[in-house]
């Protein structure tokens, strides 16, 4: 894809790896959260996002 004579600035790639990044999370945390609900969790999505777990060892496992 030509860009022409423009050039990214450093600020510029950092700004769009973060914004990218940030849509990713969004993006796969979207469809986590819809597989617990067809798996008949009832949390909203903030609180199964921020759930409280004490330690890995009582983390829920998600592979199933």
């Amino acid at each position: 894809m030509p860009t022409g004579n423009h050039c990214l600035t450093p600020l510029a790639t950092v700004a769009g790896g973060l914004l990218a990044g940030a849509v990713g999370t969004v993006c796969l945390d979207t469809i986590q959260y819809l597989r617990y609900r067809r798996a008949g969790g009832r949390e909203s999505p903030l609180a199964w996002e921020l759930a409280p777990v004490q330690t890995w060892d009582k983390a829920p496992d998600l592979q199933g």
